[in-house]
């Protein structure tokens, strides 16, 4: 009976580690305008669809990234970047595939410069995040609204609930930086996950009860 169950459990925990890459997380891209004007890069606009003209400034960068996470200057809690676009981007690791653009380059100074992350993330109604910010942040969720938090301030942890639809939906954070070093943008948010859809689960459930019939088969039960 030991051997039987080492046979069934050997073929179960293969198709359990084949279904973990089911799960997988999302990434999120991002635009970085710099040279804006300081009331845009101060108070933040209050589209939630944000375009060049709005931003009132020069395309100089775009990235992805896997977390938002990122600072430059001297920030309590964070590392101490470079108080540049690369140092505020990468510093921390947060951004990939970064390009610059329009001359820009990652050692040119981030004041009066606004970035758009877009993407998509796990929600649920009544669950609160935390944003740390300096300065201003919009950020919307399937195009609702859910922070508005003006600058300019100093670095600030601003805590906010989410009270919309629950599910894995799109969102657009904007973030501004004016009146010099330091600069700071990070969240609680985690990225979203894609999950099995019913349709799969009952099929790997059906999978497993095949490999069951299978092993026992073999064995002559």
């Amino acid at each position: 009976m030991k051997n039987i169950k080492g046979h069934i459990f050997t073929i179960v925990s293969g198709v359990v580690m084949l279904a973990v890459p089911l799960s997988a997380h999302a990434s999120y891209s991002g635009v970085a305008f710099c040279n804006v004007s300081t009331a845009v890069a101060g108070s933040t606009p209050t589209s939630a669809t944000l375009g060049a003209g709005e931003a009132t400034g020069t395309e100089c960068a775009t990235f992805s990234a896997s977390a938002i996470d990122f600072s430059a200057g001297p920030v309590s809690g964070q590392p101490t970047n470079p108080y540049t676009l690369a140092g505020f981007l990468t510093g921390n690791g947060s951004a990939s595939g970064v390009t610059y653009l329009n001359g820009f380059t990652g050692a040119s100074n981030p004041d009066d410069s606004l970035f758009v992350f877009t993407g998509t993330a796990s929600f649920t109604n009544g669950e609160s995040f935390t944003v740390q910010h300096d300065d201003g942040t919009n950020m919307y969720v399937n195009g609702t609204a859910v922070l508005l938090a003006a600058g300019p301030t100093p670095p600030v942890i601003t805590p906010f609930t989410y009270t919309g639809a629950t599910g894995n939906l799109p969102f657009q954070f904007i973030y501004t930086e004016c009146c010099g070093e330091p600069m700071v943008f990070d969240t609680t948010l985690v990225p979203a996950t894609t999950v099995p859809e019913p349709g799969s689960l009952a099929l790997f459930g059906t999978g497993l009860l095949g490999l069951y019939g299978i092993a026992r088969r073999r064995i002559g039960l």
